[in-house]
């Protein structure tokens, strides 16, 4: 799984080099749109078999690879979020999902960048001898 994890990293890396790039090869209108006409199926096959819209975006996660150490604590926080919030927050719980979900990966890119930025800023600055 880590080769998959790899190629896919080179990828992205390598589509801003400005030369040729296997991202231009991996990126093209005939693998979109079959993601596309994929993610319509599934959503039609999941509405005429009555799941719950949240069950396709667990099937489409599970379709990018499962590594041990993403399952388990996914796995972990959907229990707490089965077992305590729902009970705490009951139908609400199931719509604040999706805000909860954007706002921590809102919040985690913020703290890279300013992470990036305090790294960047130290290192600019050259201590004087005196």
């Amino acid at each position: 799984m880590w080769k998959l994890n790899a190629e896919n990293a080179c990828i992205m890396f390598s589509s801003t080099l400005g030369e040729y790039s296997i991202f231009e090869e991996a990126f093209n209108v005939t693998y979109i749109l079959t993601g596309l006409v994929f993610g319509v199926a599934l959503f039609g096959v999941m509405n005429i078999l009555g799941a719950p819209i949240m069950l396709t975006y667990g099937v489409v996660r599970g379709l990018g690879g499962v590594m041990p150490h993403w399952v388990i604590p996914q796995f972990i926080g959907a229990l707490i979020g089965r077992y305590y919030f729902q009970k705490r927050l009951g139908l609400r719980w199931r719509q604040y999902i999706p805000v909860v979900s954007a706002g921590f990966a809102c919040g985690m890119g913020l703290i890279t960048t300013v992470g990036v930025g305090i790294t960047f800023l130290s290192k600019a600055t050259i201590p004087l001898p005196f």
